[in-house]
Order: structure tokens, then sequence, then C-alpha cells
């Protein structure tokens, strides 16, 4: 029933299947292996994609920002601007009137020893 030939063959033919097998499978295994790197090279490549849009999405808010800064600024700068005039001219005003003030203390001094004088006037032609 087994005789050595056929022994010999069937020992044979599972040598050659499992070689064969090896060979196909080692290609297959090979293939595999290539497609799973470059499937990771693809996911890198995506990740760092993604990574830099979400750079630029961060440069663009952080212009924004610094848009709107500088915005705000000038607004202030305008305010700080017509806060000096103002504060100018309230100065001129307050120099101003300090000045009036003077001159009508100084006429009210006088009117007030006018008033004395003629008070005084006034008792002595009582008395005469």
């Amino acid at each position: 029933m087994d005789t050595p030939e056929s022994l010999l063959i069937l020992f044979g033919s599972s040598i050659a299947t499992g070689v064969g097998g090896w060979i196909f499978g080692r290609r297959k295994n090979n293939a595999d292996a290539r497609l799973v790197e470059a499937q990771a090279k693809l996911e890198e490549t995506r990740a760092q994609t993604q990574q830099i849009e979400n750079l630029g999405k961060a440069v663009d808010i952080w212009k924004e920002a610094a848009e709107n800064l500088n915005a705000q600024l000038k607004i202030y700068n305008e305010n700080i601007d017509g806060l000096k005039r103002e504060n100018s001219e309230l100065k001129s005003q307050l120099n101003e009137l300090s000045h009036k003030f003077e001159e009508q203390s100084k006429k009210l001094n006088d009117i007030m020893s006018e008033n004395g004088r003629l008070k005084s006037e006034i008792e002595k032609l009582k008395k005469a």
C-alpha cells in the first residue's frame, strides 16, 4: 500500500506545497507589509497636514486678535488725544477765570475800602 515511491511522492509533494505556499505567502506578506507601511505613512502625512491646518488657523486667530488690538489701540490713542486737547482747553479756561477772579477780588477790595471811607465821612458829617 504505502510503497516507498508513493511515500516519496507524498513527501515530495508535501515539501513542494510547503515551499510553494511559503514563496507565494512570503510575497503576499511582503505586499501586505508594504501596504501597512504605506497606510501608516499616509496617516502620518494626514496628521502632519492636520497640524499644519491647525497652525494656519491659530495664526489666523492671532492675526485677527492683533488687528483687533491695533484697532482698539488706535481708538484709545484718539481718545487720549481728545482728552489732552480738552484738558488743555480747561486749563486755559481755568487760568482765564483765575485772572478774572483776581480782578474782581481787587475791585471788591477797592469797593470795600471806598465803602469804609464813605462810612467814616458819613459819621463825621452826622457829628458835625
